[in-house]
């Protein structure tokens, strides 16, 4: 993605590990800007997946909401909801989202990202090669996803985004858009 095509609002899903040791589930941030008004076209703007401690979580999630101030929903199931508290704390806003049988369900669930990228509603970026490599994991674990399996840390990250932007439009709010702000000028 060479430019950031303002003025498409910015989301942000968080899946959040919470333990550090070897074998444990990583921290996933995905945050995506969307065409609300128009056609609904999903761009990603930056996405990362790695193991962090709680502090750096809510420091990454002040760091992304100064340069993106997106609409940010954060898993909120068991431990997660600490993470959602220290947040509000720190003065981040943020959506809640509890997993549950929804994940499977074709229409609102995992299964329906599939079905919009058939649709060419998201518009994936093939730039630099940490941009590549992150879109090629997020890829595979989209081919990988089975009900009942281990859901990927960034398709789950993803999927709470579009999460995100299902509840902030005007869809789903009776007619205006609940931004965080304006976006910065910074793509991924």
């Amino acid at each position: 993605v060479d430019k950031y095509p303002r003025p498409w609002p910015p989301f942000l899903g968080a899946d959040l590990g919470v333990q550090q040791k070897e074998g444990s589930d990583a921290t996933a941030f995905w945050c995506m800007a969307v065409d609300v008004h128009g056609d609904g076209k999903r761009l990603p703007l930056d996405a990362f997946e790695e193991r962090l401690t709680g502090p750096k979580i809510i420091d990454r999630l002040k760091a992304w909401q100064k340069r993106f101030a997106p609409v940010m929903m954060v898993e909120n199931n068991a431990a997660q909801d600490y993470i959602r508290q220290f947040a509000g704390a720190a003065g981040i806003a943020t959506l809640p989202f509890t997993t549950g049988k929804t994940k499977a369900d074709p229409s609102f669930g995992i299964p329906s990202l599939g079905v919009e990228l058939q649709q060419g509603m998201w518009i994936l970026p093939c730039g630099d090669q940490r941009s590549q490599e992150t879109v090629t994991r997020w890829r595979t674990q989209c081919l990988n996803w089975s009900p009942g399996q281990h859901t990927g840390d960034l398709l789950m990250a993803s999927w709470f985004a579009r999460e995100a932007v299902r509840e902030a439009t005007p869809a789903a709010t009776g007619g205006s858009y609940i931004g965080a702000g304006s976006a910065a000028s910074g793509v991924w």
